[in-house]
């Protein structure tokens, strides 16, 4: 799964790339889109961890689909 995120990530960056270099002419280096989508992908499992610490903010059904819970109302 992990790797998946991440390859999904790392996917991410290289269309923001591609789409940099097709609309503004702007380049960049590959290692800076590779070391983006690391950098997001760490930020997104440490939010995945806190998330789970809290105990989560959906409630998800036996399907795995989740849906927004609102806060308690104390």
């Amino acid at each position: 799964r992990e790797r998946i995120e991440l390859t999904v990530h790392l996917l991410w960056q290289i269309w923001k790339s591609r789409n940099g270099v097709q609309f503004n002419n702007k380049r960049r280096e590959p290692v800076v889109a590779v070391s983006k989508a690391v950098l997001e992908w760490r930020e997104y499992m440490e939010a995945q961890e806190v998330k789970e610490e809290v105990g989560g903010d959906c409630r998800c059904s036996t399907e795995g689909t989740c849906s927004w819970r609102g806060p308690k109302e104390d």
